[in-house]
């Protein structure tokens, strides 16, 4: 028997087979619907694609001229292939890339003021079963419009959800092959998949809990999804080309046959779709996209073929069928135009179907199991992303510039939570003078820089050419010179976890540091959105990367830090951020007014000979930095910055970050947000607050902080209450984004009607003409200023910017007339370390971290 008829068989006996013709009627149930639109794209022809016609859009003209004019050009390469009779190579970069390259381009306009469609597919994706992904889609496609923006004024961008690997060899050792014959190693001249984005990334790192509640090996279930399940075909070197779905064979003219693709290709595909497969069975999720499906092209030169790759079950196991559905040449415009129209398919389909169905199941992997919980694994209901921002790529980075909400969504498949939903919802009344915003909604941010013996010269490599390691190690080694804690990696995993409800895997054998050096500082802000954030900053050295940085000094001996450190214990960390997160509303809003900033510290009047002392946060007195010297929150926010790219947050094991949205409780004690300033007056009926700034960066002055802040708050009645009220108040407070100030209690809370200050009156006398210009009737709207502001142009999740940093001014796009804005008198810089009320956490009762299920959101990335 011949090679090639082993290899045939050896196929034969996994349950692959080729299909070279089927008909409609033959379809697989399961995928009829996609199957079919493949079908529609071989009716389409050059003479009736027509860029113009009644009823096309001019948006649509545009695009399909520019499809037709590809379609063109792809002909007259082919053409001349033809007649040069080059290579397979040639062939390959000379018309694979002009066919592929859809999944090379953006799709969205990257401009903020536009964040308009470049492109939309003329045969747009369908799902199988309805679902959520199929009710996502109906509300967003019709709110798709077009870029508006000039061609010269367009930037390009690349496509950062895709990746392809070419000619690189994948393994098949975790295949039952029914004979020890059969290949182990193939190499598909292409491999399209998805990047490794952050929205893969986090969930594969999650641990697999439902593997654990089904009795797996592993007794505990705390194995990592990514160890768990397989997600790629090929042995990577670099990032991972994950959940592949398109793979691509190619021969020239004079070489092998479509059957050798076919052999050559087989078992890329089986494996791949054994991937989806797998994934489907461990998640019990009924998938909108019908079931693993693969698409596979083929082609000789000039000669293509497409196919589609899917599981049949059957009585004497599974088969494994690869059916032809399209066959054309690309020196024939209609045949090429086709295939055009069928990569865009394939494209909206991997984009708006295929990656928020991995997502979701992968969700699923990541629950808890809940006893008793009667729903089914279908509901595909999930615990809250405690690390989610909500928009990222390859680790989720927080640039964060002001963008519209709407296409910030289309942006990532992440889950929107119910605090997210909720700031949307209030962010819809925003005009261009003053928003409202919940004041029980809170961000909680962990920002750490962690550096070992093993990842220190990672990080000093990571330093770009604006600056050096010398100043890196000496700005480091001074901020863990004074007033150092000495912790172990096992108390930060806990700091993290019950702060952001992050729990970070551990690969095996991994030896977790127990002596590191840090400085931890907890710091609440307002963003330039007006949301309120708490963050809490570490540098953490263990000794012999701290001797490192010491090298870079001129320090003689051992860093001070060897010296003075005390340790804090896992209790008392567990005790101070349990109380520093549940902060009452009031005391949150206070906290966050003022820029309060605190340092952990030992408690006064701990002996220097106690080497395991009680601490505690003290404020952080502010004071200009000496020469080279940098504050903790600086040092982290400068390597944060130099290692994000592309709107990306940062994967460098050097640093760690994750996040939360909570929602806070009220006070029960009847303490106010006035009463945490000294300079106030007793407030009884305290349901809302004033809040003005100075505008740098926004152009919003006022923002009214709503309490509670809860979702029914936003009623525009309650709104319309809230205004006229605190209008009608003597009472404003001065908050500021300003990272130079912390703690600025005194200098807060303002008498802002019976000051003498100019920029004040200013201020009253607009806020009066925006509460007279406001409608009365109850069934009247509040004034918004545009469809694009009603998506609210925000970002909730936001890096408070370094100081060096040079911030754009966001615009805002207002067709209602504003009431005019003035300048805010300049606050003076507060004085530190009052003594403020404060509510009374029971330390004992350390938080116990809760996570609510809650329904996903499917937003799809571009």
């Amino acid at each position: 028997m011949s090679d090639k008829r082993k290899e045939k068989q050896h196929l034969k006996e996994l349950g692959i087979v080729f299909v070279t013709a089927i008909l409609p009627d033959q379809f697989p149930k399961h995928l009829f619907k996609t199957f079919q639109k493949i079908r529609s794209c071989r009716r389409v022809d050059i003479s009736t694609f027509h860029p113009i016609g009644p009823g096309v859009p001019l948006e649509r003209a545009v695009w399909r001229n520019e499809t037709a004019n590809r379609a063109r050009e792809i002909v007259a390469i082919a053409a001349a292939l033809i007649e040069d009779a080059t290579t397979e190579m040639e062939v390959r970069l000379r018309l694979e890339q002009k066919v592929l390259a859809r999944f090379n381009m953006t799709i969205e306009c990257p401009s903020l003021a536009c964040k308009g469609r470049l492109w939309r597919s003329e045969v747009e994706a369908e799902v199988e079963f309805p679902g959520r992904i199929a009710k996502s889609l109906a509300d967003r496609r019709p709110d798709r419009r077009p870029c508006q923006c000039l061609p010269g004024e367009r930037s390009s961008h690349v496509n950062k959800i895709f990746s392809s690997r070419a000619d690189e060899m994948t393994s098949y050792d975790s295949l039952e092959n029914h004979s020890e014959e059969t290949p182990k190693r193939r190499r598909p001249d292409r491999i399209l998949g998805f990047q490794e984005t952050a929205s893969f990334c986090r969930r594969l790192e999650k641990h697999n809990l439902m593997a654990g509640s089904r009795g797996a090996e592993n007794e505990t279930g705390l194995e990592a999804i990514g160890e768990t399940i397989q997600s790629t075909v090929l042995n990577h070197k670099g990032n991972s080309l994950l959940f592949p779905f398109l793979i691509i064979e190619a021969k020239s003219k004079k070489g092998g046959s479509f059957e050798d693709c076919n052999i050559q290709t087989a078992l890329p595909i089986l494996k791949t779709l054994k991937i989806q497969e797998d994934l489907q069975r461990k998640s019990q999720m009924t998938l909108e996209y019908g079931g693993p499906l693969v698409w596979y092209i083929a082609y000789r030169g000039e000669d293509w073929r497409l196919s589609g790759c899917y599981t049949l079950h059957k009585t004497g196991g599974p088969s494994y069928e690869i059916v032809t559905l399209w066959t054309g040449q690309l020196n024939d415009v209609e045949s090429t135009l086709q295939l055009l129209l069928i990569i865009d398919y394939i494209f909206d389909w991997a984009r708006d179907i295929y990656k928020p169905s991995l997502i979701s199941q992968l969700k699923i992997l990541a629950n808890e199991p809940a006893e008793e919980d009667d729903h089914t694994r279908n509901d595909d209901l999930s615990r809250i992303d405690t690390d989610s921002d909500i928009f990222s790529l390859a680790r989720p980075k927080q640039p964060r510039t002001i963008e519209d909400w709407g296409a910030a969504l289309e942006d990532d498949a992440e889950v929107v939570t119910d605090e997210e939903l909720s700031l949307m919802k209030w962010a819809s009344h925003d005009t261009d003078f003053c928003v409202f915003r919940p004041a029980c909604i809170v961000q909680n941010v962990f920002r750490c820089l962690f550096v070992t013996k093993e990842n220190i010269d990672a990080l000093f490599s990571s330093v770009p050419k604006r600056c050096t390691v010398k100043q890196l190690a000496r700005q480091a080694h001074s901020v863990l010179g004074y007033g150092t804690t000495l912790v172990s990696e096992d108390v930060l995993d806990r700091i993290e976890e019950v702060w952001t409800n992050k729990t970070r895997p551990k690969k095996t054998g991994h030896i977790s540091e127990t002596r590191l050096f840090a400085s931890i500082v907890y710091h609440a802000d307002v963003t330039w959105s007006w949301e309120l954030q708490r963050i809490i900053y570490c540098v953490a050295f263990d000794e012999e990367a701290l001797s490192k940085a010491k090298d870079y000094t001129q320090q003689k001996g051992p860093p001070h830090a060897f010296k003075y450190a005390r340790r804090i214990g896992k209790g008392n960390a567990e005790a101070l951020i349990s109380a520093l997160k549940n902060q009452t509303i009031q005391e949150n809003l206070a906290s966050a007014l003022a820029s309060k900033r605190q340092k952990l510290h030992t408690s006064a009047g701990t002996s220097s000979s106690n080497s395991c002392p009680t601490f505690e946060f003290v404020d952080a007195t502010y004071a200009p930095n000496g020469w080279g010297e940098k504050k903790t929150y600086e040092v982290v926010d400068r390597v944060y910055d130099w290692c994000e790219k592309n709107s990306e947050e940062p994967s460098e094991s050097f640093l760690r970050v994750s996040h939360q949205w909570s929602s806070l409780t009220g006070s029960s004690t009847g303490s106010t947000v006035a009463s945490y300033f000294p300079n106030s007056e007793p407030e009884t009926t305290e349901q809302s607050v004033l809040v003005a700034r100075e505008m740098y960066f926004s152009n919003s002055s006022l923002c009214i902080y709503v309490i509670p802040g809860l979702a029914e708050d936003t009623e525009q009645q309650r709104l319309r209450k809230a205004l006229r009220k605190v209008s009608g108040l003597n009472v404003l407070y001065m908050a500021s984004r300003g990272k130079n100030s912390s703690n600025r209690w005194k200098d807060v809370y303002k008498k802002w009607r019976t000051t003498d200050s100019e920029s004040c009156r200013n201020q009253i006398k607009a806020l009066n003409k925006w509460v007279a210009a406001m409608p009365n009737k109850a069934s009247a709207r509040l004034p918004v200023v545009s469809s694009t502001a009603r998506k609210a142009k925000q970002k909730l999740i936001e890096r408070p910017p370094l100081l060096q940093d040079t911030q754009a001014s966001p615009t805002s796009s207002s067709r209602l007339p504003t009431p005019p804005s003035s300048t805010l008198p300049v606050v003076i810089k507060a004085e530190s370390n009052l003594k403020r009320p404060r509510e009374v956490a029971d330390i004992s009762n350390v938080l116990t971290i809760q996570k609510k299920a809650k329904k996903e959101i499917i937003i799809i990335d571009d």
